[in-house]
């Protein structure tokens, strides 16, 4: 079952109060794998080469690749245990040659043959799914009308596709019996079919029958039941329904293990499933630590240079950014690049993937120019080689490059393209559509075109609720940014309820202490900062702060942007003295996470700058000020917003310092 991923708003946190608009935890899926009957195509290019001539009837050259592959094909067709190490040899020799096609036949092999199962497992499948004797007609018939619904569904035709499952559930019944392995995969087809069509009701309760006549029939950890135990994870996640959620993740993870090893691809695919359950309802912790002990399995199973094992470390890369490491995880992220690189070809969909989140988290770094010429690389060879999905993230991705480098004319655009892709690829009502509309909106926000984003906000978040109901972290988002809108409008009646009901959802729906309800709180805090509500604000900074030291860690980057709006709370009731050891903190800890040069440590060094004038201490400011005013040229460019921030604040200085031809010049440079 495919669902849709949720993308909202990045989270940011201004030099005053912009509001902070939505995380995407929505983690992207698994990277699908094809081709894994390469096998027996290669033992007769194998067969061709070492028994061939060359062109002058000379025996072959010999070839150290080509002779491990050999080899370990010799050891797969006798069964020998030690085929997967043979294959491991190959694979090593290809990357080291240069030849990745070697390679990603060698990883093929290594795939299949780890994925086999039990013999007792098959016997036992084989049983229950026999037809009986004079029953093969029906059986087709049967198959046929599950293929005449998947094909109305490819076709848009959901209603139809539905009814037409129904036919083959009714047909399975009337001619195998209520308890057959055929009824058993009909409901489970049905449900699928169902929740494609949006009948949540229905398709739940179709997999429940399927689930129960699955431990019927083959038992609860068998492998087929525990698909369709997967299929009701994918469902209540999907639903926003998370503890239940992960309570059937933690169960098929259990089952595998059980059933297989936990060492077997089916078991550390459920584990990564349920590592990504985790970090979507902003659970760290626990992730982080199965995937350290995950990866000697990940090593174990598929070898060093397999695209499973890059898999693993792009999303252990993306749980140790959540840590607040992106020092580590950018590391991670290139240990996974270069494997792909190494045994996939260039524009393998998965390596695309992979180099599009390596971007984003240098985007994150505030290297702007790095992340977009990663970027563009990615767009190339995407559209070169027809990968739309990738193509469209890395689109996505750019656009976000552009939004932090306050270039919004070159972002939207791309997010339009985007939008217009993904209609294409997926169809005008699928919910991907809405995901990217709320990044327009945003845009539009950060454009001041605040009508244009009210009407866009507005009709997104209408259309969540009629998907996904009011309380799912989707609508939960919008509602967020939509607050954020009527506060920009100054229509702060409007946006009070707006925020306080994205708020206490988040705390529902994920707790008090997921980095969502955190964002909601800071934005609720701003809300009453914008009214000059102060005595409101400090307080619900100060839970904001207390609850991210306690989930996230004292270091981590949104903890130390919660205690920036607590800094500069104090800056704007002219308490400079509360202010200054926060912004000290503040500006410790971005440097040390982000370096010196970052956007966010440069606001900062600014903010430091600002109460060190209204203390008095006029010379430490302008060292401040000219550090910050410089760094700022250098990193964002002469026209950026910050650069102009610095310019009239170190001209207000010198105003003060009764330097007036140094203040004229500025301030007329920031006009």
């Amino acid at each position: 079952m495919t669902l849709f991923k949720i993308t909202v708003d990045k989270k940011r946190f201004g030099e005053r109060h912009m509001g902070v608009a939505m995380h995407d935890h929505l983690t992207n899926g698994q990277a699908r794998r094809q081709g894994r009957f390469w096998f027996a195509g290669t033992v007769l290019v194998l067969g061709a080469l070492f028994g061939g001539v060359d062109a002058a009837g000379a025996a072959p050259v010999k070839d150290p690749v080509i002779e491990a592959l050999q080899v370990a094909v010799e050891a797969d067709k006798k069964h020998d245990a030690k085929a997967v190490e043979h294959f491991f040899k190959a694979v090593k020799l290809a990357v080291e040659a240069k030849r990745p096609t070697e390679a990603a036949q060698g990883n093929e092999a290594i795939q299949r043959l780890r994925e086999g199962l039990p013999k007792a497992l098959n016997d036992k499948l084989a049983k229950v799914s026999a037809i009986p004797p004079g029953k093969q007609a029906a059986a087709a018939a049967w198959s046929a009308l599950n293929q005449e619904a998947a094909a109305r569904m490819a076709k848009g035709d959901a209603r139809g596709a539905v009814e037409q499952s129904g036919k083959a559930l009714e047909k399975a019944q009337a001619e195998f019996g209520a308890k057959h392995y055929t009824v058993f995969v009909g409901l489970r087809e049905l449900a699928v079919l169902q929740y494609q069509a949006g009948a949540m009701a229905e398709a739940e309760g179709a997999l429940e029958k399927s689930l129960a006549l699955g431990r019927e029939l083959l038992g609860a950890e068998h492998p087929e039941t525990l698909k369709v135990l997967a299929l009701r994870g994918d469902l209540l996640e999907g639903a926003g329904v998370f503890p239940k959620a992960l309570e059937t993740r933690k169960a098929v993870l259990a089952g595998w293990e059980t059933a297989v090893g936990a060492t077997h691809p089916a078991s550390l695919d459920a584990g990564m499933t349920l590592v990504r359950l985790h970090l979507n309802v902003g659970e760290v912790d626990q992730p982080f630590k199965w995937l350290g002990a995950a990866r000697e399995r990940f090593e174990k199973t598929f070898g060093l240079w397999h695209p499973r094992l890059a898999e693993y470390l792009t999303l252990l890369a993306s749980t140790t950014t959540r840590k607040g490491d992106l020092k580590a995880a950018l590391a991670l992220y290139d240990q996974a690049d270069r494997i792909y690189l190494a045994v996939l070809p260039p524009g393998e969909p998965a390596a695309l993937s992979a180099r599009v989140e390596a971007a984003e988290l240098i985007r994150r770094d505030g290297r702007f120019d790095e992340a977009r010429k990663k970027l563009e690389e990615v767009i190339a060879v995407a559209k070169k080689v027809a990968a739309a999905q990738p193509l469209l993230d890395a689109q996505g991705a750019l656009a976000q490059v552009f939004e932090d480098a306050g270039e919004y004319e070159k972002a939207e655009p791309l997010i339009t393209e985007v939008l217009q892709g993904e209609t294409q690829l997926l169809g005008a009502d699928h919910p991907n559509l809405l995901a990217t509309r709320n990044r327009l909106a945003g845009v539009y926000r950060r454009q001041g075109r605040l009508a244009e984003a009210e009407k866009l906000y507005a009709a997104t978040l209408d259309g969540y609720r009629k998907i996904v109901g009011t309380e799912h972290q989707a609508s939960i988002n919008v509602m967020n940014n939509l607050g954020l809108v009527f506060e920009n409008e100054g229509l702060y009646d409007e946006a009070e309820p707006l925020l306080r009901a994205a708020w206490q959802s988040s705390r529902k729906m994920a707790g008090e202490d997921h980095p969502e309800t955190l964002a909601t709180l800071n934005n609720l805090a701003l809300l009453h900062e914008s009214q000059g509500n102060f005595d409101k604000a400090e307080p619900l900074y100060r839970n904001a702060i207390a609850s991210a030291a306690k989930s996230l860690g004292e270091k981590h980057p949104d903890a130390a942007a919660f205690v920036n709006n607590l800094a500069y709370l104090y800056l704007l009731q002219q308490n400079y003295k509360e202010a200054a050891p926060l912004f000290e903190k503040v500006l410790a800890l971005w440097t040390e996470i982000y370096g010196e040069a970052h956007q966010k440590t440069l606001k900062a060094l600014n903010n430091l700058a600002r109460v060190r004038h209204k203390l008095g201490a006029r010379d430490e400011a302008e060292k401040l000020f000219l550090k910050a005013l410089e760094k700022r040229k250098t990193v964002l460019g002469e026209k950026h917003m910050d650069v102009l921030r610095s310019m009239r604040d170190l001209g207000a200085l010198y105003l003060d310092m009764g330097r007036l031809k140094d203040a004229e010049e500025l301030l007329r440079k920031a006009l």
